[in-house]
């Protein structure tokens, strides 16, 4: 069969039929065998080693204290020997489930008492109709 025939036959276009028909004369039925995509192709760390990386700072976090991303970011670049940017770590921390938790923030001015009285003699609390 001519190019353009199997091409209207499979619906592909002459130029698609053509590298097919190549591949298959260089490589023969490899060019078939589907390879898997994804993974990693430019990571700096491995995940075991960006997991030894963030065990100190794990430790302190789990003792109450504040993780600063700037402290990983140089910890990352000491191991890694160049620099990175801050989007590197961020990324870093999301694959190892890091999320940040901060508590609510309440206006260091704000009175307390006269938010909850407020609450009691609001025409939308939940006790009034």
């Amino acid at each position: 069969m001519t190019t353009e025939s199997i091409a209207e036959a499979t619906g592909w276009y002459p130029g698609t039929v053509r590298n097919v028909q190549s591949g298959f004369l260089r490589q023969g039925e490899a060019i078939f065998q589907v390879s898997p995509r994804g993974g990693r192709h430019r990571e700096n760390l491995s995940v075991e080693e960006e997991d030894g990386l963030l065990s100190p700072f794990l430790a302190a976090a789990t003792a109450g204290g504040v993780i600063v991303v700037s402290g990983i970011k140089k910890a990352y670049e000491r191991e890694l020997g160049e620099s990175v940017p801050k989007s590197t770590v961020y990324r870093m921390l999301a694959r190892h489930n890091w999320r940040k938790i901060v508590p609510r923030p309440r206006h260091p001015k704000a009175d307390i008492e006269a938010q909850e009285a407020f609450k009691k003699t609001s025409r939308l609390s939940p006790g009034k109709k």
